[in-house]
């Protein structure tokens, strides 16, 4: 048998199958494509050739699946990331230091005033052993029900500034990093406990500055609570 025309009928054929290769749509995509490797595959002169780019296309995908997988596993994990900074200041905004008196009313001056009486009685039901206005009444009969309308002179904001806490009766010393402070130095303020007091809170001042740390030279401060005359537990 003559192996001349066997050679050229495969030969034929081969030439049939690359020609079919080369018109499909897979030879189109992977010859056009913009992806590395595909188009060295498709263009390979032989199969060792392209075996080799079979194993780099390979390798590549996988390693670059790898680095997907895990930028997406960083990503879903929410790690919180926080950067702290040492930073030193010559001087720093001194806090504001607020203070109140537990014993909100001077006894003699609510039970001395009818009208500051008559106000506060149904607020606070002070003891009635205290009451001036009307007729004897004792600490065990319980609140007196709220009075008649009557015209006040005073509001609840005018009798506590009157009649609370007063900063120049119980202010005994007071000193700002070794230096003398006063009454100018501090905003009276209303609170639940009446009149309150702050040092450094005035919003149309500049606020002090502290420079040297340690308690001599912070604020120091010695208040008399004027237990005697601001009764609370007889007036409340």
């Amino acid at each position: 048998m003559n192996a001349e025309p066997i050679d050229a009928m495969w030969a034929a054929q081969r030439e049939k199958d690359e020609e079919k290769e080369e018109n499909s749509p897979e030879y189109e995509f992977a010859t056009g494509t913009t992806l590395h490797g595909l188009n060295k595959i498709a263009d390979a002169p032989n199969w060792g050739v392209r075996l080799v780019w079979i194993c780099i296309f390979l390798g590549c995908l996988g390693y670059s699946s790898y680095l997907i997988t895990e930028t997406l596993l960083a990503y879903f994990s929410y790690d919180t990331v926080t950067d702290v900074s040492l930073k030193f200041e010559e001087s720093l905004d001194f806090p504001a230091v607020t203070f109140c008196n537990f014993n909100k009313y001077a006894f003699r001056k609510v039970a001395g005033n009818p009208r500051i009486n008559v106000y506060l009685e149904p607020l606070y039901a002070f003891p009635k052993e205290y009451v001036i206005i009307g007729p004897p009444i004792y600490k065990n009969d319980g609140p007196t029900p709220t009075p008649t309308p009557t015209p006040f002179f005073y509001d609840l904001a005018g009798i506590t500034e009157y009649a609370g806490f007063q900063l120049i009766d119980g202010l005994v010393e007071c000193s700002w990093r070794g230096e003398r402070c006063t009454l100018k130095n501090f905003t009276r303020t209303l609170s639940q406990f009446g009149n309150c007091y702050v040092f450094n809170g005035d919003p149309e001042k500049e606020s002090v500055k502290q420079t040297v740390s340690g308690s001599g030279n912070g604020l120091h401060l010695i208040i008399n609570v004027l237990a005697v005359s601001l009764r609370s537990k007889q007036i409340l």
